[in-house]
């Protein structure tokens, strides 16, 4: 937001007087010794409110000070002249902020919300006083900015906007944390949480995990915004499983009727790219603060562990556990980020190969269990090579992973289709009960805890990115080995 502009030899727009410009009643006669139809005081408000929408700020802040003007010329009488005139008061407000001129942009929206209350029109009183709000922040007063947010989150509330009130806690809980008022932010930040995630959709949950993972950044802890990414790229991948069985759907009732589907929508491609492009940018701006913890852990127990008794050292044995748990979830969450950002296109890829790799990078924990990996005939695959070797290393690793037998066992093999191919992982694991199949390609969905079984809970999640990147699909079956089998299909 742009300071309010005062000049001596100029006037802001809600400023100009008379002589330089016709006053409304003057235009209406004009209009009418031309010949021109009479222009009504709620078309202006109507074409105000299209020029905010399209971010037309002059235009917007033109046309409402002319219905303004003209309001006052006819005289207001009824509500709906008096809900018109406040409609165009918190326009003139919003677009007057958006050109810099704060002091006026204040006046009319102070005016409008005053004008909201004495109508009874809560819902528009909460969205004045949030956006009184807003402008105060904006322009640096921190205090009347918090004053306003939470009399809009308040507002909210009596209405049984429940959403959009945890969202407004959670910009109070931001205008907090920016001042250091760390157990206020903690309190609204949870209160806004617990609205949203009870009240809101798939979006607004997402926006508002995004808004608590900033908060928590400035409140200075790691650990509280890595939780937050966590909930975030679970909420993400959940929403595009959603997305993905609805379109499923539409193209299959299409086909039914023999009707053509519509497009697919770019506004969500690109709200699924912003939304990635915060995490990994989150991600990995919380690594340095982790090398720190780790580097100073290190430096304490070899110059003071001496000093530290049994539970000290345990701490300290904490501490460090922690921070190495994070590294390993930040690596693979940056790793899951990137899926499908290099560019390359797509080329042909023996399975064989890629299995070879496979095992290659994981000769150490492979011979170190003794395992047996077992490959049948696989064939050639056309696809991003790099995001391909990676999903065969995920599927072992994982197979790996979650067995307690002596000696593991996978056997790798492929069913080849007119249309695809279906790479099959089976295992003598552990296996996964039917009930839990689909969850398991949840972003950090763990059926198991660390103590038992040691993992980022990303793996199976980035099988599943892999596959869709390719147009493909994965799900769990039954193994003969006794454990489980992961299938992916990937078209040809």
């Amino acid at each position: 937001m742009k300071p309010a502009k005062h000049t001596s030899k100029s006037q802001s727009s809600a400023e100009l007087s008379s002589a330089e410009q016709p006053s409304a009643e003057q235009a209406q006669r004009q209009a009418e010794h031309a010949g021109l139809p009479r222009v009504r005081s709620s078309e202006l408000v109507l074409r105000a409110v299209q020029c905010l929408n399209l971010s037309d700020w002059t235009g917007a802040c033109e046309t409402s000070q002319e219905a303004l003007r003209l309001m006052e010329a006819e005289g207001i009488r009824t509500r709906e002249e008096h809900l018109e005139q406040a409609r165009c008061c918190d326009v003139l407000g919003q677009a007057l902020a958006a050109l810099g001129y704060w002091h006026e942009s204040r006046m009319a929206l102070e005016r409008a919300a005053a004008a909201w209350e004495t109508l009874e029109c809560g819902r528009e009183l909460a969205a004045s006083l949030q956006n009184l709000g807003q402008l105060h922040k904006n322009s640096g007063h921190v205090d009347a900015a918090m004053d306003y947010t939470r009399q809009a989150a308040h507002c909210w509330e009596r209405e049984g906007w429940m959403t959009e009130a945890g969202l407004t806690w959670l910009e109070l809980a931001t205008c907090l944390a920016d001042v250091g008022e760390t157990r206020a932010a903690t309190r609204h930040l949870k209160q806004g949480l617990h609205r949203v995630d009870t009240a809101g959709n798939a979006e607004a949950r997402m926006n508002a995990r995004k808004i608590a993972a900033a908060v928590y950044a400035l409140l200075g802890d790691s650990e509280a915004k890595l939780e937050q990414l966590e909930a975030l790229c679970g909420l993400q991948e959940a929403w595009i499983r959603e997305r993905k069985a609805e379109k499923v759907n539409l193209e299959t009732a299409h086909q039914a009727t023999g009707s053509t589907p519509p497009a697919a929508s770019s506004e969500d491609a690109a709200y699924l790219e912003a939304i990635r492009t915060f995490t990994g940018k989150a991600a990995h701006d919380m690594k340095e603060p982790l090398r720190m913890i780790g580097s100073f852990s290190a430096l304490l127990r070899r110059q003071y562990g001496a000093l530290l008794d049994e539970e000290g050292n345990e701490f300290l044995d904490i501490v460090q556990d922690a921070g190495e748990r994070m590294n390993e979830l930040l690596a693979k969450l940056l790793e899951y980020t990137r899926l499908g950002t290099s560019g390359k296109a797509f080329q042909p890829l023996d399975l064989t190969d890629a299995v070879t790799l496979a095992v290659h990078r994981l000769r150490g924990p492979l011979d170190q269990r003794d395992a047996r990996v077992e490959t049948q005939a696989l064939p050639q695959i056309n696809g991003l090579r790099d995001e391909l070797e990676l999903l065969v290393v995920q599927l072992l690793d994982n197979a790996l992973k979650f067995n307690r037998s002596k000696r593991p066992h996978m056997v790798i093999s492929a069913v080849e289709e007119s249309d695809s191919i279906t790479l099959k992982v089976q295992d003598n694991g552990i296996g996964i009960p039917a009930a839990n199949r689909s969850e398991v390609f949840d972003l950090f969905r763990r059926l198991h805890p660390r103590s038992e079984f040691r993992g980022s809970g990303i793996g199976l999640t980035m099988v599943a990115r892999i596959a869709a990147l390719h147009g493909g699909d994965s799900w769990v079956e039954n193994s003969r080995l006794g454990g489980c089998c992961v299938c992916v299909r990937l078209p040809k």
